[in-house]
């Protein structure tokens, strides 16, 4: 059902929805996704503990411009690198 049919008008409408949600409230809430119960609250805990380190240390993971992986903080892409 939805999504997981691998009928195309069953996900092209799920990624309708999804993108709706996205555009008028700025998020959703995926739930049966399978994911176990323990991997997710391990997953929160040391997200917990390396949110929780001193920024030196966070920053060693920096995310760099253009990569979708790493460390970033409020102002990491926001300034154009050309700009004086």
């Amino acid at each position: 059902k939805g999504f997981f049919s691998r009928d195309p008008a069953a996900v092209q409408q799920t990624s309708r929805l999804l993108g709706e949600a996205c555009r008028s409230h700025g998020f959703f809430l995926v739930v049966k996704h399978g994911v176990d119960a323990n991997l997710i609250s391990n997953v929160h805990r040391h997200m917990d503990m390396f949110f929780d380190m001193p920024l030196c240390e966070k920053q060693k993971a920096q995310r760099k411009i253009g990569e979708h992986y790493g460390y970033a903080s409020n102002f990491t892409g926001r300034f154009y690198s050309k700009h004086p």
